[in-house]
């Protein structure tokens, strides 16, 4: 529910099921935290996910992320989100961000980001 809420732009309705489910005492799962939301809010979650919930954030977490933040126009922060992963980006994560620099008509971060990837695909074979 969360994730079709935040999926169809519904972040405040997202974020009052998140809070009623953590009242109501469920544990979040991967599945929850995927849900995109309002950037403070959505920053806060992201935080409460290793912080609070000993929950590791995985690859569709930060790609919601970058693209909340990116969205929002925050590009610079996403971009050093992307680069300071604990885990190697992969195409959504980088796609989500190229695309908020479309959007924007950022070309400097754009261009940040695609040599991101290239050096990837040098170090490690594989292709996007």
């Amino acid at each position: 529910m969360i994730s079709g809420y935040g999926m169809h732009g519904l972040g405040d309705k997202a974020l009052q099921t998140f809070n009623r489910m953590i009242e109501s005492g469920f544990e979040p799962d991967g599945v929850t935290f995927v849900a995109r939301g309002l950037v403070s809010k959505g920053r806060e979650i992201f935080d409460q996910m290793d912080g609070e919930f000993k929950f590791e954030p995985q690859l569709e977490h930060y790609s919601c992320m970058v693209d909340l933040l990116g969205r929002a126009g925050f590009l610079k922060e996403a971009y050093n989100m992307v680069k300071t992963m604990a885990m190697e980006p992969n195409i959504c994560v980088l796609g989500a961000l190229l695309n908020s620099c479309s959007m924007y008509k950022n070309t400097d971060v754009a261009q940040d980001t695609a040599s991101l990837m290239y050096s990837h695909r040098a170090m490690t074979g594989v292709g996007f």
